[in-house]
């Protein structure tokens, strides 16, 4: 369907079509971040700095899922709340420590690039920070590129497709005339239903027993 002849005589480069791969793997990316599921979320660990309230965020975060404090010599992970403290009091001297707030566990928010952890902790700690993100994986770069391995094998069908949408929009608007605009409407259709489909795949991951309340119909 493209001008796309023959392989040695391509209109199509591999690096144009390759920027339209990283275009629309991205789209895909938001879809899926936007399920809730897990799809992209990578686990990072840092150290606790003693009297230290900021941390750096890793680099790529767009969204941060969920921050732990963790005790490396018990395994136990706690995870913290986030708050912004619009009208809160904090302690976060280095005369001050997590018993002037009655020992409760700091909270955290984010500015900016960095987390922000409330009161500061008061002990250093190797690797104590845990910081659950999202974020778009790494780009496609050449011909020995593969698409993430977050992704669920089905990706691959619908990039395919979305790839000519993207190149087939770019030669419409260079005036290319279609020879047979019945098979392209077939095809425009079939990519329709393959990404109903996929959005309808990505919502759901596992499964769990649901609890809910006994039902009798009675006598």
């Amino acid at each position: 369907m493209l001008r796309e002849t023959t392989a040695a005589d391509s209109y199509w480069s591999d690096a144009e079509l390759l920027i339209y791969a990283n275009l629309v793997m991205d789209f895909r990316v938001m879809q899926m971040l936007e399920a809730h599921e897990g799809w992209f979320t990578d686990r990072f660990e840092d150290d606790l700095v003693a009297n230290q309230g900021e941390y750096t965020l890793p680099e790529g975060t767009d969204r941060v899922k969920r921050v732990l404090l963790k005790w490396t010599d018990t395994g136990l992970e706690v995870p913290l709340t986030r708050n912004e403290r619009w009208s809160d009091s904090v302690v976060n001297g280095s005369g001050g420590s997590v018993a002037d707030l009655g020992g409760a566990l700091p909270s955290y928010r984010l500015v900016g690039e960095v987390l922000v952890l409330e009161p500061a902790p008061t002990v250093a700690r190797v690797d104590g920070l845990v910081i659950e993100v999202e974020g778009l994986p790494a780009r496609l770069t050449g011909d020995a590129s593969k698409f993430d391995l977050k992704f669920p094998s089905m990706f691959e069908t619908l990039a395919t497709f979305d790839i000519w949408d993207v190149a087939y929009g770019v030669e419409d608007a260079q005036g290319n005339v279609n020879p047979d605009p019945a098979a392209r409407g077939r095809l425009q259709m079939l990519h329709a239903k393959i990404e109903s489909a996929f959005l309808d795949a990505i919502q759901q991951r596992t499964f769990g027993r649901v609890f809910g309340r006994a039902f009798n119909l009675g006598d």
